[in-house]
C-alpha cells in the first residue's frame, strides 16, 4: 500500500481472508480491513505509518479483521517498510489468527480443568488449597480437606468398558457438586480420585454431615447405556489446624485417612488419627531398600521402542527404571519414585538411570544396529541441582555417546518456576546438543509461553488423552490442539499409550509424528531390545 493507506496490490491469501476479488482491493483504505481505535480514516492511517511504522521499521500489532460480508475475525498485522526507487511504500501481512486462538484457550482450560468432567484438575485444587489456609490463617478458621475414590470402579471399565467408565465419572463429579456448597472446591485428582477443599467451617459435624450425604449420593444406581450400575467411595478427612498447616500434609493425612476407611471396610468415611500414620514408618523403610537397591544392583532398565508414524521405522525409546528387591519382588516405578523424590535418592539414581542409558545406546549403535534417540526422564529433584548440567556432560562423556542421540524428558512443572534459571540451563543442554522434551503435555500447566521461550524440541502427549481419543470428543480435540500447537512452533509430537489400529489411525489424521505404546511394543529388557531392534529392521 502507499503512504496514505491505500492498497495497491495483494495476492489470492488476501481475497481467502477478507472475502474480496482481487480487482477489488486496488484502492481500498486499509482502515476498511480493520476494525482500530487508531486507524479509522485515511488521515489516520497516514499518521499511524509516519509515527508507529517509521520509528519501529516493521510494526507489528493485533487487530480485528472486517470481512466483505461485515464478518469479524481476529487478525496480526504486520507493517513493513519497503521502497521502490525513491517511492516509500508499504508491505502488509495478514493473518487470520482465529484456530490459533480457540486452540490457545483450550490448552488454558486445559492447565486448570479435568477434561472429562469439567471440575478442577490438581493444579486448580493445589492452587485453591493454598487460597483458602491463606484466609483460614487470617480469620482464624478451619478449612477441611476430603479425599475420596471409588469403591469397585476398576469393575465397571473391565465388564462394560471405558466408555462407560468415563460416563460414570462424569455422573459422579454431578453428585458431588451437589452434595458440596458453593464455596468450596470440588476437583478430579485423576482416575477415580477426586477432592474436596471446605473453607470457612464453623463446626467440624457439618462436614461429617457432607460425607455422609456423599456416600449416600454416591452409591445411588446410575443407568448408563441401558446398564444399571452401582459403586460406592471411601473417604478420607483432614483439618486445619488440627491435623497438619501446609497443603501438602493436609492432603497426604487426608490420603491416609482414605486408606484406612478401605482397609476398613470401605463406603464409610474416616478422620485422620495419627495412628493411622504408619505409612511414615513404610516410607523410611523403603528409602533404606531404595539405596540397598543401587549398592546392591537390584536396579535395571526396560525400553519402549518409539516409531514414526509415517514409514513405522524405529527413531527412538524410552528409557524406564524397574526395581527387583530381593524378598519383596518387583515392585512399581509409581511406589518408589514420588518416595526416591521425596527423600532425595532419586539424585543418584536418577544418574544411574541416565548412564546406563546412554551407555546402552552407544553399545546398540557399536553392534551396527541403526542409530535410534535415547530418551530419559528427568526428575524434577534432578534438574533442580546446581550441577545438572554438567552430570549431563558426565554421562555423555563416559559412554561417548553422540548427544544428539539423547533426549531428556521434563514435566510441565518443573519449568514453569523461577523461568530465568529454566531458561539458561535448558540453552545450556541444547549448546550440548542434546534434544529436550516436554513429557506427559497437556496434565500439567500447559502454559504456550513457556513451549515459546524454551527450546524445547518434542511434545509428548499424555497417554490418559491418547486412550479414549477414539470416542471422546474432549480428548480429540485436546489432542488435535496440541499437535496444531505444536506444529506451528515446529516442534515433534510423539504420543504415549497407543495400543490399538484404531489410535493409530486417528493420530496419523491428525498429523501426529511419533507413536509409543503397546500397539507396537511393551517395555522390554536390554537383551530382548537388542533382538526386538534386529526382527524389525529385517522385517
Amino acid at each position: 500500500m502507499n503512504g496514505q493507506g491505500k492498497i495497491l496490490s495483494s495476492n489470492n491469501a488476501m481475497s481467502v481472508i477478507f472475502g474480496y476479488t482481487p480487482s477489488e482491493f486496488e484502492g481500498k483504505d486499509i482502515h476498511n480491513l480493520i476494525k482500530s481505535s487508531e486507524i479509522k480514516t485515511s488521515k489516520d492511517a497516514e499518521e499511524f505509518l509516519i509515527n508507529q511504522v517509521a520509528e519501529f521499521n516493521v510494526y507489528k500489532t493485533d487487530e480485528t479483521g472486517l470481512c466483505k460480508d461485515g464478518s469479524t475475525f481476529p487478525l496480526k498485522m504486520d507493517i513493513r517498510e519497503v521502497y521502490l526507487g525513491k517511492n516509500k511504500h508499504y508491505t502488509v501481512l495478514f493473518r487470520n489468527v482465529t484456530e490459533r486462538l480457540k486452540s490457545e484457550k483450550l490448552i488454558k482450560k486445559m492447565a486448570w480443568h479435568d477434561s472429562l468432567t469439567g471440575l478442577a484438575n490438581r493444579n486448580m485444587f493445589s492452587e485453591k488449597l493454598t487460597d483458602a489456609l491463606k484466609v483460614a490463617r487470617r480469620s482464624d478458621k478451619q478449612i477441611a480437606v476430603m479425599i475420596l475414590d471409588l469403591d469397585k470402579f476398576k469393575p465397571v471399565n473391565d465388564l462394560f468398558g471405558h466408555g462407560v467408565g468415563d460416563k460414570l465419572l462424569k455422573i459422579v463429579a454431578e453428585r458431588l457438586l451437589e452434595c458440596a456448597r458453593e464455596v468450596d472446591t470440588v476437583a478430579r485428582l485423576g482416575g477415580d480420585e477426586f477432592a474436596i477443599v471446605f473453607s470457612n467451617i464453623e463446626d467440624e459435624n457439618n462436614i461429617i454431615v457432607i460425607a455422609d450425604r456423599i456416600i449416600d449420593s454416591i452409591q445411588q444406581p446410575a443407568e448408563i447405556n441401558g446398564n444399571i450400575i452401582q459403586i460406592g467411595t471411601s473417604i478420607g478427612i483432614s483439618f486445619y489446624n488440627n491435623d497438619a498447616d501446609s497443603p501438602e500434609e493436609l492432603i497426604r493425612m487426608a490420603d491416609v485417612a482414605l486408606y484406612q476407611a478401605k482397609d476398613d471396610g470401605r463406603r464409610i468415611y474416616r478422620l485422620y488419627d495419627p495412628l493411622m500414620d504408619a505409612e511414615t514408618k513404610a516410607q523410611k523403610e523403603m528409602e533404606v531398600d531404595l539405596n540397598k537397591a543401587l549398592e546392591n544392583d537390584e536396579l535395571f532398565l526396560h525400553f519402549q521402542p518409539q516409531f514414526d508414524a509415517i514409514d513405522n521405522k524405529m527413531v527412538g525409546a524410552e528409557a524406564l527404571i524397574r526395581w527387583q528387591h530381593p524378598e519383596k519382588g518387583m515392585i512399581s516405578p509409581y511406589t518408589f519414585i514420588p518416595i526416591a523424590e521425596v527423600s532425595g535418592i532419586i539424585i543418584p539414581i536418577g544418574q544411574w538411570v541416565l548412564n546406563t542409558a546412554c551407555l546402552a545406546a552407544k553399545s546398540w549403535q557399536d553392534k551396527g544396529l541403526p542409530k535410534i534417540r535415547i530418551s530419559v526422564n528427568i526428575s524434577a529433584r534432578q534438574f533442580q541441582a546446581e550441577n545438572f548440567v554438567s552430570t549431563i556432560e558426565e554421562a555423555i562423556n563416559i559412554s561417548k555417546l553422540d548427544p544428539r542421540w539423547l533426549e531428556l524428558e521434563i514435566t510441565e512443572g518443573m519449568v514453569i518456576q523461577n523461568t530465568d534459571n529454566v531458561v539458561t540451563k535448558l540453552e545450556e543442554l541444547k549448546k550440548l546438543g542434546v534434544y529436550l522434551s516436554i513429557d506427559d503435555f497437556g496434565t500439567g500447566y500447559s502454559s504456550l509461553a513457556y513451549l515459546k521461550r524454551f527450546p524445547v524440541n518434542t511434545l509428548k502427549i499424555d497417554q490418559s488423552f491418547v486412550r479414549n481419543i477414539h470416542e471422546d470428543q474432549d480428548d480429540a480435540a485436546i489432542t488435535d490442539a496440541v499437535i496444531r500447537l505444536g506444529h506451528s512452533l515446529g516442534l515433534t509430537i510423539v504420543a504415549e499409550g497407543v495400543e490399538t489400529e484404531e489410535h493409530v489411525q486417528i493420530l496419523r489424521d491428525k498429523g501426529c509424528d511419533v507413536f509409543q505404546g503397546y500397539y507396537f511394543c511393551r517395555p522390554i529388557d536390554g537383551d530382548a531390545f537388542i533382538e526386538f531392534q534386529k526382527n524389525h529392521n529385517s522385517a
